[in-house]
């Protein structure tokens, strides 16, 4: 099978009771100057090949482990940002709690206080 250049649609076309599902070249439909291998061809056809190339992918241990650790890498990549992030936000976060602890002791000191005046 040559590799597909365009883009490809896929479509349904119901004819005397039967559905036909195919793909249809994309370029040709909207008449650019793109060469397609095919005007159209079979859902069954194109999904055959498609999980035959995956499951052949799916044995081939060099490049599973070359994908596992172009992903590391990337998600590495990622993770800088994200700890920024995350320092920035519990930053925030201990400033609310301090906040927070300073409203307590100070409804604290004014209970204590109102007691203490009404025992006068």
């Amino acid at each position: 099978m040559r590799p597909v250049e365009a883009a490809a649609s896929s479509y349904v076309h119901p004819k005397k009771g039967k559905v036909y599902r195919y793909y249809k070249c994309l370029a040709k439909l909207n008449g650019l100057p793109v060469k397609c291998g095919f005007t159209s061809i079979g859902v069954q056809k194109i999904e055959e090949f498609v999980i035959e190339k995956l499951a052949a992918l799916g044995w081939n241990r060099p490049f599973l482990e070359r994908l596992v650790r172009k992903e590391r890498e990337l998600s590495h990549g990622r993770m800088g940002p994200l700890r920024l992030e995350r320092e920035q936000i519990e930053t925030r976060l201990a400033t609310i709690r301090k906040g927070i602890n300073n409203l307590v002791a100070l409804a604290k000191d004014s209970s204590a206080y109102g007691q203490a005046g009404s025992a006068l």
